[in-house]
């Protein structure tokens, strides 16, 4: 079995003596946690996460929009619902139709696929960035190397 190894978290790291360190140790996340303090085990409490969703930037964008399709599906409920009871007898029940399941089975099909092209195109993405980041810290270290033997001490 393997052992876990501590994660090393921003503020582990040595200070460096260039303004960029200090404004680096001050950036907080868009919940108010010090970048510094984070770890890839820093969040554990699930509950309080979740409490805190409400007030989250993304929820305050499309909360509008779920409010207006929220409404209109309870509309539609409430319409339907209401119909079998105010409706003439010669109609019929409002709520007795079938919906066929064949435009479901195409669109579902094809969203399958392009949700697949698209997690392909993200990965590749994902991963050619990947290759950059390596490129440029690996050139970095070397600069490091190289002046590190050059200069006097």
């Amino acid at each position: 079995r393997m052992q876990e190894q501590p994660v090393q978290g921003i503020s582990e790291l040595p200070k460096l003596k260039f303004p960029a360190s200090r404004l680096i140790m001050n950036l907080r996340t868009d919940d108010g946690f010090l970048v510094s303090d984070l770890t890839s085990r820093s969040r554990r409490n699930w509950a309080k996460e979740l409490l805190t969703s409400f007030s989250s930037r993304i929820l305050a964008r499309v909360s509008f929009r779920l409010t207006i399709t929220m409404a209109w599906a309870s509309y539609v409920t409430a319409v339907i619902t209401a119909g079998d009871f105010i409706a003439p007898a010669e109609w019929g029940s409002l709520t007795q139709f079938e919906v066929p399941g064949w435009p479901h089975e195409l669109i579902g099909g094809f969203l399958a696929i392009l949700l697949v092209f698209r997690t392909n195109q993200s990965y590749e993405r994902y991963w050619e960035g990947r290759k950059q980041w390596a490129s440029l810290t690996s050139e970095c270290r070397s600069m490091a190397r190289i002046a590190l033997t050059n200069l006097e001490s």
